[in-house]
């Protein structure tokens, strides 16, 4: 909820996928339950994607595995997403 860079700390970091989520793929309709995330500042955000999470890991000896969230959680930090019923557009 208060999304804490996992590396430095910092506050107000991005919820990171760990599972892909692009490449055509369209976040607002996918189930994101189901999806692995953690939480980097903008700087280590674009730091994993640059170099890849193994390295990323090596790097800075922390678990890059991520976790998955509850749809509670994800709404409240708002990760937009299909949901089920309540958020089937029609």
């Amino acid at each position: 909820r208060h999304r804490r860079c996992m590396v430095c700390g910092r506050e107000h970091s991005d919820i990171n996928h760990v599972d892909t989520v692009g490449s055509g793929r369209d976040r607002n309709h996918l189930d994101h339950t189901q999806l692995r995330v953690n939480c980097l500042c903008r700087e280590h955000h674009i730091e994993w994607h640059k170099i890849g999470p193994t390295a990323f890991g090596e790097k800075y000896h922390i678990p890059v595995a991520g976790i998955k969230l509850d749809e509670e959680t994800l709404r409240k930090i708002g990760v937009r997403g299909n949901y089920g019923e309540t958020h089937k557009e029609h």
